[in-house]
């Protein structure tokens, strides 16, 4: 039986500061994931940074690197042996960055968000829209959204 453990540290803000024309934060995170039997280790680095403006708009910045090393099941059986899986090694790194945009308008919120994802063998361009409302007292929120 396979034992996984995940490792959180996250420190915020770096930098913060704000003035006439809104605040700004920075905050790093990292992340590790692990498998006791070595199958597989996941660690992200992640660097966020926020402007909020004075006029109810958030601008977001999101830089990420995942390196994933280990082994995948293939899907197959070895061969004569319907017990043990056939496994190929991985080992990746994937780099993403993100861009969003949040608005608020009265009771609604507007929220845009574009992410690009570049690894070994994939990249990944991602756009998405998102309008949202919330209701009871802040107790419900309704979200559309397209991506």
């Amino acid at each position: 039986m396979s034992f996984v453990s995940k490792f959180t540290i996250s420190i915020a803000p770096l930098a913060s500061g704000s003035s006439s024309h809104g605040q700004d934060f920075l905050r790093y995170r990292f992340q590790l994931y692990d498998e006791d039997d070595g199958r597989v280790e996941v660690e992200s680095h992640y660097l966020d940074y926020q402007h909020s403006f004075c006029l109810g708009t958030k601008l977001g910045v999101r830089l990420a690197i995942d390196s994933l090393s280990g082994m995948t099941p293939v899907g197959t059986h070895a061969r004569g042996n319907e017990n043990e899986w056939l496994f190929q090694d991985i080992d990746d790194t994937r780099k993403v960055g993100v861009l969003s945009l949040d608005h608020k308008v009265g009771e609604y919120d507007l929220s845009f968000e574009y992410a690009h994802s570049k690894e070994q063998d994939y990249v990944s361009n991602a756009v998405t829209a998102k309008l949202s409302r919330q209701f009871n007292q802040k107790n419900t929120k309704l979200t559309l959204g397209m991506s």
